[in-house]
């Protein structure tokens, strides 16, 4: 099996294997390819006949801490064909893309102790709190930019710039509410009954977003653990890992959300 860079003739082969693996749909697939995919940083594993049976993509991405600016590659579409799987595919393009991307790699993944036997780790853990919200009242979508609260409530420890197609995706397919309060704002974005991520930029905005949660149909708030809403909470939090970095010494503490 061959280790090497992919090409543009290898797209329509790239795309049958997302979709075998991850059943995305032609429409996502294609659109995430025409759009997102960057030929160049993807990395895949063919045999003597041409046929690629796994692939690793690092789209380029960067994370900002105190007004500092660092690139990154984030592994997106890792991906073995069943048949060619426990074999050292993945390894072998990870091995491969650390040497060709010469910059840190980082994820968000389904398959954290796979990346952790390989050098990966969590890069800082969400937590989660219940709330007792009302069921009675649903959220109303509230559409306005939030990239700015963002990198405020993060600014200090850092995070992971958000890529702007992935933004998209999530803000189309989640609800958000944002809060002020003395000149402090803060957000939620939310997925059913589940707050998945919110983001403070002080204890009064934190304080007016546990309110405003409280009153609509929440069972669960998720927040980084420095966040300043985690100090409104007494109960025992659930840890919930977040993104992974093969960097410890530079990346700890940076918040890597879920992108894709």
């Amino acid at each position: 099996m061959k280790i090497e860079r992919a090409n543009r003739k290898d797209i329509t082969q790239l795309k049958e294997l997302w979709n075998e693996v991850f059943n995305s749909g032609k429409t996502f697939i294609n659109d995430f390819f025409d759009i997102r995919w960057e030929i160049d940083h993807c990395y895949i594993a063919r045999d003597n006949s041409n046929n690629i049976h796994s692939m690793i993509h690092c789209l380029q991405f960067s994370y900002t801490r105190e007004m500092n600016t660092t690139n990154v590659s984030y592994i997106v579409g890792a991906a073995t064909r069943e048949k060619y799987r426990n074999q050292g595919l993945i390894t072998s393009l990870l091995d491969f893309a650390h040497k060709e991307e010469s910059q840190i790699l980082t994820l968000n993944s389904n398959f954290n102790p796979f990346f952790e036997r390989h050098g990966f780790f969590y890069s800082t853990k969400n937590i989660c709190y219940p709330i007792s919200g009302n069921i009675n009242k649903p959220v109303i979508n509230d559409n306005s930019d939030i990239s700015t609260i963002y990198l405020n409530a993060t600014e200090k420890t850092g995070s992971l710039d958000r890529d702007q197609y992935a933004w998209k995706l999530i803000r189309n397919n989640c609800n958000t509410i944002v809060v002020e309060k003395n000149n402090q704002k803060a957000y939620a974005l939310i997925i059913e009954d589940v707050a998945f991520e919110t983001m403070c930029e002080g204890i009064d905005s934190a304080i007016e977003l546990k309110k405003k949660l409280e009153t609509l149909n929440i069972t669960q708030v998720w927040m980084p653990s420095n966040s300043p809403l985690a100090n409104l909470f007494t109960t025992h939090p659930t840890f919930i890992p977040m993104g992974m970095s093969n960097e410890k010494n530079i990346c700890a503490g940076i918040y890597i959300p879920q992108q894709f």
